[in-house]
């Protein structure tokens, strides 16, 4: 009989030359094949089935005998079950096991102790049953031996080679590869019991091995097997699907690893290796100094003492960690983000106290010690030795147990001891799991900061039941009003102390600041006057005007809000304006403040020429602070290398500077050797004029680098290399007193001395940083360029067709956004120039700022929430906008643009970094992120105050008039036409 059930069974088999050419075992496929599709294969189990379908109906509850032999395996799936607490399958009252044989005889069960000998099929093991399990015991089996058929000695399941339509049978199929050759070997299953219908069984059958050879090729087969009884109601637990797919997925090899992937692998564990080593370096001398500090030989301040024992309290969590625990990656990534370790520790500690009411009744005989240690009291204190004098005792300890056999040897006490029930106060310490390199924020606060949400219950109005529409607009408004009064407070008090500051200086007429301040401070006491009176509305009596009224309100608060700022602009210039009018002995009215721009402009429509210009400005006067008067240009093609041909436009300029500071016309030349020649100026020299100032040096990156001639370094204000410019952490050594440089320093470390520097009251502090060379043309078009790359891949199609479907999102955002500055085309090469290495967008300073909130939009859209790498981009974007938002100076606060700058510089260059491991590029760091970091890091000014957005379009328009129409093409030439044109079109001003 099992021999025509293995030939009926192998009959049954298709071969499948196209199965994965793996080892037999590593690759097993198991699908569940659908009767309905196959019913043309099926003629010849058809009658097969109809007859044992009969005989089943015949023989139910009649079989007899145990089939299976007593062999004790285990059963891995019903372990699983058990330790997951979950029961195994219920009992049927009217299953019995089986122990005799009341039907007639067949072939197929001759003996009623017959058990399926392994001889049959050599090779194969015993059958996988455990009579003796506790879910054996309960539940119906199933057991197959070989390819025969056998029943559970504890249940009338029947297992056999078959095929069915009916419910509760299933057809398997699988197919794994044998070296070079293939089989495929078909187990039906058929389960006919009617008692038993809810149960489904779930079969897996391999091929493992090889048992034969025929005609060179090693084909054979071991069949394993494993069954799993799954009940309906479990179907869905994890228990029950992970039993299915262990029956239904064979063992799938691991994949070898390419010589890349090992090679990236190991850059992984080495530059791993180097941060884990830098962090412990770097933590170790952290609790040195922090022990230096507690012994009193340092000296540090109060927040620099709170970081040291941040960084040594993480120390000493993340040496007291298993050497694979996973909180030491999450450790590692958080201290890459944030040498301080502030924002992890910050994170790690909720502290909450709670008050809880434990019965900790007590009673019984006890020794001494015991009692000392429930009462929190020394053995020898005297109050304990009171306490046990007033307690019962004796002496009959119980001999049968050891410990209190040794006390009555000892001869100690036996103390009858109560303690009634008490009140302990517990403090916890919960710790966050998952925290990422920049610190997550968390779902409720990161909607708090995305939708400009207050989430603080600590305000009134938060705490005010809203029942009514209207009421909830109100309560909104009075939040916004109750943020704008503390604005208000904290412009008001710096403006009360610039004033005093300026005052007390000489030389600068307080006047109009005064005016300011009282007219605020008024202000300021109507404002908090309103928002009570708004907040003892209650919401029955909310009505459209009371709720349009403070929406009014709000705006009357801004306004003041931008004038008083408008007031205070410029805070050093007017202070080094002040200084400067008091050593001349004359008043601030009598001084006039100047600002130069220096910059290039492309003066041909493909853009292969560039205008170098320099032009000035009159700051302190502000009917004419837009006017801009050029006093230089020349094509840069003409521009001597090594700078000589700044250096004798700045000789020139400071000696018209010096003139000016003096109040009188030359005499000399710039050289100070030869009297001027023209007849107009001998006419005019000595002549006494309005005294001015140079204040403000604006320009880019490059002018700066050739006006200061800075060579060694990149930064004037400090002496960090281009080598340490990924030094971005909020307590970065370039930040320090000790590695700052002072005007003088700054000179001296330049190779040569700029001319200007010779001018009266100029040195390093009137250069000014500005946002639109440093960030929108700048690290914005590097981070938007390296982002718009990433996210490319999450589209379809080629690259090209990825950017178009991109352009599609961009377009969508500009219309909903009624964005002014558009692009009205997007190409490959504008995100990444081929010739280049990395990815740099291709755009105007207006065109990149209007897409920095849509990268923000974008970066949140596309993101994988299981991909750490996404969320970080994200994380960066929605910095990088939030320091955007602080360019209005309605808006402006330096604490907040320093807090979003920190974050957003750390965040881009650990992005830099862990794409450079891999081996992409994308995120470059250059220079322009150091001066983003002294911008964001360091201003007090809000950026827009010193921005060049109007020197760049006044510039544009230069150079239109210097756009050569034929004629000689020289320096001279071009400047004499240049200035003509301009003199012709413009009048000269009257101040």
């Amino acid at each position: 009989m099992d021999k025509m059930l293995a030939k009926l069974a192998w009959s049954r088999a298709d071969v499948d030359l196209n199965v994965a050419k793996n080892w037999g075992g590593k690759k097993v496929e198991a699908s569940v094949l659908n009767h309905g599709v196959h019913k043309a294969k099926k003629n010849r189990g058809q009658k097969r089935k109809i007859w044992w379908q009969k005989h089943l109906e015949r023989k139910a509850g009649k079989w007899g005998g145990e089939w299976g032999g007593d062999y004790q395996g285990d059963d891995e799936e019903n372990k699983e079950d058990e330790e997951e607490g979950k029961a195994p399958p219920p009992v049927d009252p009217n299953h019995e096991p089986l122990g005799k044989k009341d039907g007639p005889d067949d072939d197929h069960h001759d003996d009623p102790g017959r058990t399926v000998d392994s001889a049959g099929s050599a090779g194969l093991p015993p059958p996988i049953h455990d009579p003796d399990s506790a879910d054996e015991a309960e539940a119906p089996g199933l057991i197959m031996h070989g390819l025969g058929a056998s029943v559970c000695s504890s249940c009338r399941y029947i297992y056999m080679p078959n095929c069915g339509d009916d419910a509760g049978s299933g057809d398997y199929t699988i197919q794994a590869g044998l070296g070079r050759g293939a089989a495929a070997l078909a187990v039906f299953v058929s389960v006919q019991e009617p008692d038993f219908t809810d149960y489904v069984v779930e079969v897996a059958v391999a091929v493992v091995s090889f048992a034969g050879k025929m005609n060179g090729r090693s084909l054979g087969a071991v069949v394993a097997y494993k069954h799993a009884y799954v009940l309906p109601s479990l179907m869905g637990k994890p228990a029950a699907k992970k039993a299915m797919a262990k029956a239904k997925n064979g063992p799938k090899a691991a994949p070898k690893a390419t010589p890349k992937e090992l090679k990236k692998q190991e850059m992984e564990k080495a530059a791993k290796k180097k941060d884990q080593s830098n962090l412990v370096t770097t933590l170790k001398n952290a609790k040195t100094k922090l022990q230096g500090v507690q012994n009193g030989t340092i000296q540090v301040s109060d927040g620099e003492l709170e970081n040291l024992k941040n960084k040594a309290e993480f120390f000493d969590r993340y040496v007291s960690l298993d050497r694979n625990d996973p909180e030491k990656a999450q450790m590692l990534a958080a201290f890459l983000a944030d040498k301080t370790c502030n924002n992890y520790m910050q994170k790690i500690r909720e502290i909450s106290t709670e008050t809880k009411t434990e019965d900790e009744k007590a009673s019984g005989f006890v020794t001494q010690w015991e009692i000392a240690a429930k009462e929190n009291l020394p053995v020898d204190s005297p109050l304990l030795q009171k306490l046990l004098d007033g307690l019962k005792f004796d002496y009959d300890w119980n001999e049968a147990v050891p410990r209190e056999k040794v006390f009555k040897e000892a001869g100690e006490k036996r103390f009858f001891y109560e303690k009634n029930a008490m009140t302990t106060e517990k403090t916890s310490f919960s710790s966050k799991s998952g925290i990422t390199a920049a610190g997550d924020l968390g779902k409720k606060k990161a909607d708090s900061f995305l939708n400009d949400k207050d989430t603080s219950t600590a305000d009134p109005a938060a705490k005010v039941k809203i029942e009514f529409p209207l009421h909830v607009e109100l309560v909104s408004s009075v939040k916004v009003l109750k943020s704008g009064k503390q604005k208000i407070q904290k412009e008001l008090n710096t403006g009360k102390d610039l004033c005093q500051k300026l005052a007390t200086g000489g030389g600068y007429d307080t006047t109009d600041l005064a005016n300011a301040i009282d007219t605020f401070d008024n202000y300021l006491a109507t404002l908090r006057q309103r928002i009570a009176t708004a907040e003892e509305v209650q919401p029955p009596d909310v009505t459209k005007e009371v709720v349009a009224e403070l929406k009014a309100e709000i705006d009357i608060a801004d306004t003041h809000l931008d004038a008083f700022k408008r007031a205070m602009t410029k805070e050093s210039e007017l202070q080094r304006h002040a200084r400067a009018a008091a050593d001349m002995g004359i008043d601030r009215e009598s001084l006039t403040g100047l600002g130069i721009w220096g910059d290039g402009v492309p003066m041909t429509r493909n853009r292969n020429q560039s205008l170098e210009m320099l032009s000035f400005n009159i700051l302190t006067c502000q009917l004419r602070s837009t006017m801009r008067i050029p006093v230089f240009v020349i094509q840069k093609h003409w521009l001597a290398r090594g700078g000589s041909t700044w250096d004798a436009v700045m000789d020139v300029l400071r000696w018209s500077l010096t003139c000016a500071t003096s109040g009188q016309m030359p005499k000399y030349d710039h050289t100070g050797l030869q009297p001027l020649k023209e007849p107009w100026r001998k006419q005019r020299a000595l002549i006494h004029t309005p005294r001015s100032v140079l204040l403000e040096i604006r320009g880019d990156w490059a002018f700066f680098k050739q006006v200061l001639n800075e060579a060694s370094g990149c930064c004037w204000m400090c002496d960090i290399k281009p080598e340490d410019i990924r030094e971005v952490s909020g307590e970065a050594a370039w930040m320090q007193p000790e590695h700052r440089k002072t005007p003088w320093q700054a000179l001296m470390a330049a190779p040569s001395i700029s001319p200007i520097f010779a001018t009266p009251y100029v040195g390093t502090e009137c250069i000014q940083m500005d946002w639109l060379h440093v960030v929108d043309i700048g690290i914005a078009l590097q981070f938007l360029g390296s982002i718009m790359k990433y996210f490319c891949s999450k589209f379809e199609g080629t690259f090209d067709e990825q950017v178009r479907e991109m352009f599609r999102c961009i377009l969508e955002f500009y219309d909903v956004q009624a964005v002014e500055y558009r692009f009205d085309h997007l190409k490959p090469s504008m995100i990444k120039d081929p010739k280049k290495k990395f990815p740099k967008l291709r755009a105007k300073a207006g065109e990149s700022r209007c897409l920095v909130p849509w990268a923000a939009q974008m970066a949140d859209a596309l993101r994988d929430a299981d991909n750490e790498v996404e969320q970080t981009m994200y994380k960066c974007a929605w910095h990088f906008n939030k320091c955007y938002e602080q360019l209005s100076s309605r808006t402006f606060d330096a604490a907040v643009l320093a807090e979003h700058g920190v974050a957003f510089a750390n965040l881009y260059v650990a992005l830099h970094e862990h794409f450079t491991v891999q081996g992409v590029c994308l995120f470059k760091v250059t220079p322009k992120l150091h001066l983003f970091c002294e911008i964001s890091y360091r201003g007090r000014d809000c950026p827009s105050v010193h921005w060049s957005y109007r020197d760049e379009d006044w510039g544009g328009k230069m150079a239109i008039l210097a756009a050569s129409k034929g004629g000689a093409n020289t320096p001279n030439a071009l400047a004499n036409a240049f200035f003509s044109r301009f003199t012709s079109g413009h009048k000269v001003p009257v101040l």
